[in-house]
This record gives C-alpha cells, structure tokens and sequence, in this order.
C-alpha cells in the first residue's frame, strides 16, 4: 500500500469532488465515504471490521478529536488511496462502486497531471542547459572579441586612407583589395626611393602609413585600367 502523501490538483464542483475534493485525494476522510455508501452499520464498527487487513501509519491514521476536559470526542480514520478503493470494493454496491470509480478516475487525473509536471520539468531543464550554454557562447565571443578587434582595428585604420582615396574617385575598394594596394604601394615607395610618412591614430597604438598621392594614383590606375 502507498504511504500518506498529498497531491495538489484542481478540483470541480460535482457531488463527489465536494466530498472528496481531488487535491486531497490521497488523504480520505473514512466517515465522508462510511456517509457516502451509506452503510447500515455502525461508523466504529463498520471502519474496525474494513481496516482488519491495513497497517495503521502505512494504510491509513487515526486521529482522535479531543473535548475540553480532555476526553476522546470522535475518532477519525484518514486513508489512503488505495486503502479508500479496496474498502469500496468490499462493500459489493452500487454506491460503492460508484466511489470506487470516482477514485480510479482521480487517480487517472492524478497520474496525467504527474506526466506534464515531469514533461514541464524536463524542458525547464533543457532551457536551463540552453541557457548555461548561450551564456558561455557569449562569454567565447566577447572574450574573442577583444582580442580580434584590436587587430581589425589596425587593419580598417592602415588601409583607411587607400580605401578614403578610392572612394573620392568612385572605386569601392575592399579591405582585401586596399591590403593589395598597401603592399604595391610600399613597394613603388621603395622603387622611387620616396620616404612614406605616418601619422598617429587612436585606434592603433603604432604610426600608419600616408602615401604620396601619385603613388596612389599609379597604382590605382594600374588595377583599374586592366578592369575597363
């Protein structure tokens, strides 16, 4: 037999549920179903002759209801689920059947509600995981973040002035492109023997390089008279 244990879920406002209300479905008042079956014995009786075969603590509890001068009142007996059906089942009528029923449906419902629980849990734990996960993947980003971006930095700042000067003569020149154009230029610096000045930028902590416009212009003219 199944210990005490209290499920919560929600209950309707039929004759039964009233009586034995679904959120308390694994705690039943034995009196509300001796009332319900309506049995000819006894209530002490009649609970002493259905409880010969449970364990008291396991099956069911008995609690004893005291009046002011410290005396036993009554007595109630609260069962389990199990206990409560079996004990329908051995009344043999209709109205015991009918509770009987009435308990294997909550039991359903009970049951049903378990699997969307374990069901919510489980995504819960998936987002959980998914969350740990994209928190991690940002935490990679960010950090390779600040170690690329320095680097892009000096990239976007050396070429700046080839790709300024393409796009004063209409040619889109991509980074790529304006690495090409910094290297020939460097080399037709060498060439002509000119010097190649520099200036400083805040986003790079070294001097970048100033070509001399008709440096500039040779090379230029060079890649994009082949293109025509």
């Amino acid at each position: 037999m199944r210990n005490l244990t209290l499920v919560s879920s929600a209950s309707n406002d039929t004759a039964l549920e009233v009586l034995f209300p679904v959120n308390s479905i694994n705690s039943i008042d034995a009196r509300k179903v001796w009332k319900f079956i309506e049995s000819k014995q006894r209530f002490a009786d009649w609970i002493k002759n259905r409880l010969e075969d449970f364990t008291e603590g396991v099956d069911f509890i008995v609690h004893k209801n005291m009046t002011q001068l410290n005396q036993v009142d009554t007595i109630d007996y609260i069962l389990t689920l199990d206990t409560a059906k079996h004990i329908c089942m051995l009344e043999r009528n209709a109205k015991g059947k009918e509770l009987r029923q009435y308990f294997i449906n909550c039991e359903k419902k009970l049951q049903e509600n378990s699997v969307i629980l374990l069901k919510i849990v489980d995504i819960v734990q998936n987002l959980s995981l998914c969350f740990v996960d994209l928190s991690n993947r940002m935490l990679n980003l960010e950090t390779n973040r600040e170690v690329v971006t320095p680097i892009a930095a000096k990239q976007e700042v050396v070429y700046k002035r080839i790709k300024d000067f393409g796009k004063e003569r209409g040619h889109f020149v991509p980074l790529p492109l304006a690495q090409e154009f910094g290297r020939k230029c460097v080399q037709r610096c060498k060439d002509l023997k000119l010097d190649v000045k520099t200036c400083n930028d805040s986003l790079y902590p070294n001097p970048v390089n100033i070509y001399p416009e008709q440096v500039l212009i040779e090379v230029f003219t060079e890649h994009f008279s082949k293109q025509a």
